[in-house]
């Protein structure tokens, strides 16, 4: 079929690997396998595909790297390989997609103003960032979020239309230039980086450039004292942190999933509901009762705290710690997210993303909250859950059953999107 333009395969329980004789479809523009079980690595067979401008391999089980020659599709504007097991760095040749390319036969710009869309979330794609030359750059937007990439965030992403390299491993400071021209959203997830708006930790170079022009301008008694109680300052925290320490071990906080800011602790919890006083508790079920807790740092958490008897229970506390094996692996925009958990045999209970307007089963019972929640909104509900179902019986490494699938396990937030949890 060497004539044939569109190839579209999306949806079904599609197995092994790409077949190499897509290779023969000279006249082939678009290209979509999405959702399938497609596995092994991604065998550009079909890179000699000069017309090729839309691929989707998305939520699939491609593994290995991104071809070499990745580079070679020059009319591309849309690629996604995002939901997918696909690991090492990203090739060299990727700037080229960037850039629009001249044309020999006519000496024009290829590409120019056509917007170029990348997808490679939630993979576990590591190294660098690209590194990016700005000369013919076209008008590009990336998501390289939920995975392990490292090394700093560069200025040249400014000239990008649209970027999220939110949950990796990347570190430094963020410049106020890219905070301004996207939102801080896109860079949350990454513990080590800093910049000026919460909640980035904020940057300490300045203040070890500040304490450096002291050490020059005061005298230097006055530096004996500051460092006398620096040394005293840092003995008490020490301390304190040991004293801490302990008592954290001794209520068992084994939180082992942190979020962005790193902060959470047993301590915070406790002292936010007030050893979960009733006054905080927001719902109550056959195993366990949710409370709002408002962290020191700010964050509102949602805490599952599981009944005192369900936790003593030896299969309950198997089972707890089975779901939280699995929770903190699961990565999905529709999903609510886990941000750590407690478990100790006398208090288990997980600390989840806050949801304002609590879950369908309430809003549809609440005769004003179900009228705003008109048909259209309602259709998202189930669009977002849909998806969310999908993703863990089928692109999950081994697929899982929620078995408890009902309204109250559908969580909104204030601007009534649905989270299934």
């Amino acid at each position: 079929m060497k004539n044939l333009m569109e190839l579209e395969l999306d949806n079904n329980m599609i197995i092994g690997l790409i077949p190499s004789t897509i290779g023969n479809l000279s006249n082939l523009s678009s290209l979509t396998m999405h959702r399938n079980k497609l596995n092994g690595p991604i065998l550009f067979s079909f890179v000699h595909l000069t017309n090729l401008s839309f691929i989707d391999l998305s939520s699939n089980r491609f593994n290995g790297s991104l071809p070499l020659q990745i580079g070679h599709l020059e009319n591309l504007n849309i690629l996604n390989v995002s939901y997918n097991m696909l690991s090492g760095p990203i090739p060299t040749t990727f700037v080229d997609l960037l850039h629009s390319n001249p044309s020999s036969e006519y000496g024009l710009i290829r590409n120019y103003g056509i917007t170029l869309e990348i997808d490679f979330s939630h993979n576990f794609i590591d190294g660098e960032l690209p590194h990016l030359s700005l000369d013919h750059i076209r008008p590009t937007s990336i998501d390289f979020s939920y995975n392990n990439f490292m090394g700093k965030i560069s200025d040249s992403f400014l000239f990008f239309r649209n970027i999220n390299l939110s949950y990796n491993k990347l570190e430094g400071k963020v410049s106020d230039q890219i905070l301004h021209r996207f939102d801080v959203s896109i860079v949350l997830g990454n513990q080590k980086l800093c910049g000026s708006i919460p909640p980035l930790h904020p940057c300490d170079s300045q203040h070890h450039g500040n304490f450096k022009m002291l050490t020059i301008l005061f005298p230097s008694i006055l530096l004996f004292v500051l460092c006398f109680s620096c040394f005293a300052l840092v003995h008490s925290r020490s301390k304190k942190r040991v004293t801490h320490e302990t008592k954290s071990n001794k209520h068992g906080n084994v939180f082992c999933i942190w979020d962005y800011d790193g902060k959470i602790a047993y301590d915070d919890i406790i002292e936010a509901t007030e050893d979960f006083d009733i006054k905080y508790c927001i719902g109550t079920g056959g195993y366990g009762s949710v409370y709002r807790a408002r962290l020191p740092n700010g964050k509102v958490v949602a805490l599952k705290k599981l009944h005192t008897r369900e936790a003593q229970e030896t299969t309950l506390f198997k089972s707890f710690q089975n779901e939280v094996d699995m929770l903190k692996e699961i990565r999905h925009k529709n999903i609510i997210k886990l941000h750590g958990y407690c478990l100790h045999k006398r208090c288990m209970f997980l600390v989840y993303e806050y949801m304002e307007r609590g879950s369908l089963f309430w809003v549809l019972s609440n005769d004003k909250e179900a009228v705003e929640l008109d048909w259209k909104k309602r259709l998202n509900v189930i669009r977002r859950v849909s998806h969310a179902l999908s993703y863990i019986h089928h692109d999950w490494i081994t697929p899982i059953i929620h078995r408890d699938v009902t309204t109250s396990n559908i969580l909104l937030d204030s601007n009534l999107e649905a989270f299934f949890i």
